[in-house]
């Protein structure tokens, strides 16, 4: 998911606009916030952490032999 979809606000294209409507913005940066924060505990728990470890592992283990 990019990250211009998981914010709740339109996007500005240049980074320093989104800056500024943050700033003068409370509610739109609080709302920015908490949907980072969703996402987050969302999608980076430890299982998915481990999910993707597991076949790295896994990988290593075989050619330790």
């Amino acid at each position: 998911m990019s990250a211009r979809r998981s914010l709740p606000i339109p996007v500005p294209r240049k980074p320093r606009n989104l800056s500024g409507i943050i700033l003068t913005h409370p509610d739109k940066a609080d709302a920015i916030a908490k949907a980072g924060q969703a996402r987050t505990l969302k999608d980076h728990t430890y299982r998915s952490r481990m999910e993707e470890l597991m076949p790295i592992l896994a990988r290593y283990l075989e050619k330790q032999g």
